[in-house]
């Protein structure tokens, strides 16, 4: 018998935090479901350690070699036999109703057909991240009439989709290191596929020192990948005229950061031609343009 969800955990030498991920779905009130894990080919303990859970609805797959998230997800999506697939990530962790809230919700749902959930989140800021002894936690709910929030700010994590999304438009796009879970959704609702938001908070992303999932990334590689998803969702984002104006702003960051001044100019005029008052524009131009050559000006002056 198929499961109703299949759950991916993508993984790469984070077996210190791995088994808190796997602990969360195990835990799950609603049982219906399958864990597959994928080890995008970690040097350390992960294999022995996922063998440690004799849960039969665990299923483990080892890549070859070390290809990055997006790859391991779709080997994911392949071995997945459920009607909706769910992804964690391996540092994070579902509050125990998380699938009976989802389950509950489709239950009850109004549309024929809801292509992507999203639920609300607890943001568990580690104290060594925020210069405190105290643990720190923010929560935040995704709302259907706040596009640029969940395109920006909302994390993989907590996203339920409908298998039929990828049948429609495709798995990841493994050519994207940067904003590959962003690219995968505006895909889908660029389809024409119903979403929908569950205003409960039903995830705990933990924020913490520890690298990011599989390889790192380069600034000028970041950039490469960021000029490409913006051209490959040039139309959509002309339509979304903040989520347009918050992507392109971050790629004039990453410009300014490397140097490059002449792009980052050419690329903020066009931000101030869309919105001349948009906030984090005037922000990058102050900051890059001025305090800090101010800063190195009065550095220089004033050394011992």
């Amino acid at each position: 018998m198929q499961p109703l969800f299949s759950i991916i955990i993508t993984t790469y030498n984070r077996s210190q935090l791995l088994p808190r991920a796997i602990h969360s779905v195990l835990q799950q009130t609603f049982t219906d479901f399958e864990l597959i894990i994928v080890d995008d080919h970690s040097t350390d303990t992960t294999k022995d350690l996922v063998a440690e859970f004799s849960d039969k609805r665990i299923v483990y797959v080892q890549q070859p070699e070390n290809k990055g998230v997006s790859t391991a997800r779709n080997t994911g999506i392949q071995q997945a036999k459920g009607e909706y697939i769910c992804f964690l990530d391996d540092d994070d962790e579902y509050f125990p109703n998380f699938l009976k809230e989802i389950y509950l919700f489709l239950e009850k749902k109004q549309q024929a057909f809801i292509g992507l959930i999203w639920t609300g989140i607890a943001k568990i800021y580690a104290p060594n991240n925020i210069g405190t002894k105290k643990e720190k936690i923010e929560t935040e709910l995704f709302t259907l009439d706040n596009e640029k929030k969940f395109l920006t700010h909302a994390p993989f994590s907590g996203i339920t989709f409908h298998r039929i999304c990828f049948e429609r438009v495709g798995v990841f796009n493994s050519d994207l290191q940067v904003a590959e879970d962003i690219d995968m959704v505006i895909r889908t609702l660029a389809a024409g596929m119903n979403y929908a938001a569950i205003p409960k908070v039903l995830i705990k992303i933990h924020i913490h020192e520890y690298s990011s999932l599989s390889r790192s990334i380069q600034l000028t590689h970041r950039i490469g990948n960021l000029e490409r998803f913006l051209l490959n969702h040039d139309k959509f984002l002309n339509q979304h005229l903040l989520l347009w104006l918050c992507w392109h702003a971050n790629l004039v960051g990453d410009y300014y950061h490397t140097g490059n001044k002449q792009q980052a100019r050419k690329l903020i005029w066009r931000l101030f031609k869309k919105k001349w008052y948009y906030s984090r524009a005037w922000e990058l131009l102050l900051r890059f343009e001025l305090i800090k050559p101010l800063k190195s000006v009065l550095l220089k002056l004033f050394r011992p």
